[in-house]
């Protein structure tokens, strides 16, 4: 019996059909404020899908800066949109 090859970056992407985040839609905070955003990808059945990472951007980075591990810091006041992202999914 041989083992199945291992699933590539893009097979997992693929099967991405929501990203579950530990944010509400709406969220004000002070300037330096920390938070750390978690974002799960999941798959059509809502199961978790390990091994791909999230990568998140912010509209204004001046209002709101992410780091690549989803540490956000509040900057200026103002608005910004942060969105995370594994494929096409966002």
């Amino acid at each position: 019996m041989r083992p199945e090859p291992p699933v590539s970056k893009a097979e997992r992407e693929a099967t991405v059909a929501a990203i579950d985040l530990n944010v509400p839609d709406q969220l004000v905070l002070t300037s330096r404020q920390p938070l750390l955003l978690t974002a799960i990808p999941l798959d059509q059945n809502g199961r978790i899908i390990h091994g791909i990472r999230v990568r998140w951007q912010s509209t204004d980075k001046r209002v709101m800066f992410v780091r690549k591990s989803g540490e956000a810091i509040a900057g200026m006041p103002g608005e910004a949109t942060i969105t995370a992202q594994v494929g096409s999914k966002s």
